[in-house]
């Protein structure tokens, strides 16, 4: 994104209304809109509703976020309590702990800290503070069948023998419980070169299961959620096809304003998301308060994760974009298009017009097809951090935990491409995409020549698909 300066916003707001209030002025202080019509739309995600106030809410979205990040993290802290505390896991203890987070069993983790340390501190400091009757488990894809466009117990593949993405995510657990049971027996897991591997959470085989996880469930849930749920139309009454006429309830919105909003939440964006820089989203440099892709916008000494807070979807946006080779704008192209859909909602007082609604489908397809493209150009990323790893096995400069890490982010984020019923990845050319990739990196300096043939191949083909530009490609 190309934006403009501007001058930060302060002064007491300690309500949600106030922090809407001041979203809201900060409207206009970025580049203009190219695709914006005569009632441009603002620059903010903030908008007052048929009541008077704010009719923006997304916070089941936002703590499914805080979640997955939150699953990863207490796979790591398993290494630390083994090695350090003493302690010694039971058979089914490690799973169980897993398995609260995934379900979010609020009375045993509820009362966990976010898994973020910012400055100013975080308004919400644990999960219970973001809300509860939420999970991981329940929205995963095929545990949400209603409007889903596969039946993924039939349809899921990218791994071999697991029977849903619900089943891949508990093998996963029941496979790092074997690997902190066998370490806490004195029996760690030894990497390539026969020397035990330093954490519980990296298998022999060359799997980072947080990264595996977290990477996966942004896909099985966030993107899922969004691109076929939320911004669907294929069930009436569901998707863009809620009712617009009529309030929902008590609340400030309409059920289709709620659902926009819901597919905003899970891209993760902070809602003046305009107004950083691409470094400052992606944590690379910028202006103080700005600089780790959160901004107390409204200057009341806290962060609020539901609108100040850039999430891994929003931040890789910015990303893919400061790493391109030519103008690339994954960021804006997103942001805008939400914009521009909630502003004709919000300036629409009854059901969509036919007209209206070809306008909302314009901007639903131009949000799909860009996160769809933002996925793809993010496995391209880490199929060519993994083929340099994989080029190194063997050398002084081989990093067998970087290079676990790599390939997981590559796979998790690659099983995630099938869950958009709008992906322009044929079935076929997935399938292939897969079967390059397989289930683990090559670990072995006899195999790594024909594995780097085919990641180069997979990424090849994603170029194609894609339309990538040669350079980006070499770029990302």
């Amino acid at each position: 994104m190309n934006r403009a300066t501007f001058r930060p916003l302060h002064g007491p707001a300690p309500s949600r209304r106030a922090l809407a209030v001041a979203l809201a002025a900060a409207a206009g202080c970025t580049s203009p809109d190219p695709d914006a019509g005569p009632d441009e739309p603002p620059e903010v995600y903030a908008f007052e509703g048929r009541t008077g106030e704010s009719s923006v809410a997304y916070e089941g979205q936002v703590l499914r976020l805080v979640l997955i990040e939150l699953l990863g993290t207490e796979v790591e802290a398993l290494t630390d309590e083994i090695d350090t505390a003493g302690w010694v896991p039971a058979e089914g203890e490690v799973f169980a702990r897993l398995l609260a987070v995934y379900q979010y069993d609020a009375a045993l983790v509820g009362s966990k800290p976010v898994p973020f340390e910012t400055t100013p501190p975080l308004m919400q400091a644990t999960l219970a503070d973001l809300g509860t009757g939420k999970s991981l488990q329940g929205k995963v894809a095929g545990n949400d069948p209603v409007g889903q466009h596969e039946d993924w117990e039939a349809s899921f593949v990218g791994w071999p023998g697991a029977a849903s993405p619900d089943d891949l995510v508990q093998r996963w657990f029941s496979e790092i419980e074997t690997l902190a049971i066998d370490r806490a027996a004195g029996d760690p897991a030894l990497a390539p070169d026969g020397t035990p591997i330093p954490v519980v959470h990296v298998s022999p085989e060359g799997r980072h299961y947080p990264e595996l996880l977290s990477k996966f469930l942004l896909g099985a849930i966030a993107y899922s959620q969004a691109t076929d749920d939320y911004l669907d139309d294929d069930v009436p009454g569901k998707g863009i096809l809620a009712d617009h006429e009529a309030l929902d309830d008590d609340k400030p919105y309409t059920p289709l304003e709620r659902q926009w909003d819901e597919a905003f939440g899970y891209f993760g964006a902070a809602r003046d998301y305009l107004r950083y820089t691409d470094e400052e989203i992606a944590g690379q440099g910028g202006r103080d308060g700005w600089k780790g892709g959160h901004h107390d916008t409204n200057g009341d000494g806290a962060l609020d994760l539901t609108a100040e807070f850039n999430f891994t979807p929003a931040v890789y946006a910015a990303k893919r974009d400061l790493g391109a080779a030519t103008m690339v704008d994954f960021s804006g192209t997103i942001m805008r298009a939400f914009l521009r859909g909630r502003h004709l909602l919000d300036r629409t007082d009854g059901p969509l017009s036919d007209e209206q609604m070809a306008q909302l489908r314009a901007e639903r397809d131009r949000i799909v097809a860009t996160w769809d493209e933002l996925v793809a150009a993010s496995i391209v990323h880490y199929l060519n951090v993994t083929i340099a790893a994989t080029e190194t096995i063997g050398t002084a400069d081989y990093d067998f935990l970087a290079h676990a890490k790599a390939w997981s982010e590559m796979k998790g984020l690659a099983l995630g491409l099938q869950f958009n019923p709008r992906k322009r990845i044929s079935d076929d050319a997935f399938l292939a995409l897969h079967e390059a990739l397989g289930d683990r990196p090559a670990l072995e300096a006899g195999e790594a020549a024909a594995y780097v043939a085919g990641l180069r191949a997979a990424r090849d083909l994603l170029a194609d698909v894609y339309g990538f530009e040669a350079a980006d490609v070499e770029a990302w």
